[in-house]
């Protein structure tokens, strides 16, 4: 029998190469063997990422991420270069030194670009923040999200972003767990 790492590269429904496009470290794949997908998505995020993505959010360095969770996002970023502050509900050190901090620190550090993770879809986190951001999006900062409507964030995140008027100006197309897709979206007046 298979084991459950090699079963979950099937499901991502992408190339035979995918995992040297994950750039996955060694402590994901083999959380990922032993725990399953379930636990590989609550030790670590529910947006598996890739280089593209990486190297878009890094292109927009400074960053603020708010709802960092365990800041899996977070390291990567940073290993990368990017420079990067998270904030979650809870503090956290598990991949990286997780602030506790919602969406009041976006005025607390207005020249970084927001990034919001697949936030929580019950959740007015996202809403907040976008409303928070609302300056800078003004000003010509970019709004970076990974989430998909309906799916992450409320209806209201998701009608702010249309009733703003931003202007998708990039997207990757990131793999995915198997019920858990988003996409990376960047958003700009």
């Amino acid at each position: 029998m298979k084991n459950i790492f090699e079963k979950w590269k099937r499901l991502i429904n992408e190339d035979n190469d995918l995992l040297s496009k994950l750039d996955l470290d060694d402590e994901f794949k083999t959380y990922l063997e032993k725990h399953g997908i379930e636990g590989a998505i609550h030790n670590f995020s529910f947006a598996i990422p890739n280089r593209k993505a990486i190297d878009t959010i890094k292109k927009y360095s400074p960053i603020i991420e708010i709802g960092a969770g365990n800041g899996y996002w977070a390291k990567l970023l940073a290993q990368e270069g990017v420079d990067i502050h998270a904030y979650d509900a809870y503090t956290s050190s598990k991949h990286f030194s997780v602030q506790k901090g919602g969406p009041k620190k976006i005025k607390e550090e207005p020249d970084r670009t927001l990034f919001l993770c697949y936030p929580d879809l019950d959740s007015s986190m996202a809403y907040n923040c976008l409303v928070n951001y609302q300056k800078q999006l003004q000003n010509g900062k970019v709004l970076i999200i990974i989430g998909e409507p309906g799916l992450t964030g409320d209806d209201r995140f998701w009608d702010g972003i249309e009733n703003l008027n931003l202007n998708e100006i990039h997207k990757v197309e990131l793999p995915h767990f198997p019920s858990y897709w988003a996409n990376l979206h960047v958003y700009k007046l």
